[in-house]
């Protein structure tokens, strides 16, 4: 089967951002973490189904507007 050029696209390894929606670990933990994980150049896979990772997330973005990853988010189902 050959697959679609676009495929070659796709990251190798991406960062799953379920870790920062845990509340068991302080929210400034989060966000070094995210901004630590920025510097990396991986692409980052999020769901709003992650607690509040969205909101660690906006809150690493908004101190490193220049280091935003590329996406993927999943935006339905389970």
């Amino acid at each position: 089967m050959n697959k679609p050029e676009s495929f070659n696209l796709l990251p190798y390894i991406t960062y799953g951002t379920t870790r920062l929606g845990d509340n068991s670990i302080p929210v400034e933990t989060r966000v070094q973490s995210a901004l630590e994980l920025m510097d990396t150049g991986l692409w980052f896979h999020t769901s709003i189904q992650y607690g509040d990772t969205v909101s660690i997330l906006g809150q690493a973005f908004k101190q490193a507007p220049t280091k935003i990853p590329k996406l993927m988010i999943k935006i339905e189902g389970q």
